[in-house]
């Protein structure tokens, strides 16, 4: 699988919450998925993991929705390889980046 496309600009989709991996127990406990709805967590298995996603907007969003430390240092490499999966783009709609069943072909020139 090979990610295509490009970042939108001034899209900040992915900027605008926070995704952590959480115990699918979570899932199955009535009390506990009350307590995170009302903290507004969403909690969904993806790719056999459960992910709860948080409404938590990045401290480097601007309000244009650009980045605030884009080309910078300080900007975190996980910003700049995400996403890694069709599946992280579950969450945002109209992503500048998709994927392709194909991957890099590397030729094999022997020995």
């Amino acid at each position: 699988m090979r990610r295509i496309g490009e970042c939108l600009p001034n899209c900040g989709k992915c900027c605008e919450f926070m995704e952590l991996e959480v115990n699918p127990a979570y899932l199955a406990a009535p009390d506990v998925m009350q307590w995170i709805g009302l903290h507004g967590v969403r909690l969904a298995m993806v790719d056999e993991r459960c992910i709860a996603t948080l409404p938590i907007p990045c401290g480097a969003l601007r309000e244009d929705k650009s980045c605030g430390v884009y080309g910078t240092p300080s900007r975190p490499e996980m910003c700049s390889i995400w996403p890694q999966s069709r599946a992280a783009l579950a969450a945002v709609n109209s992503c500048g980046y998709s994927f392709t069943d194909e991957t890099d072909e590397v030729e094999d020139y022997g020995g």
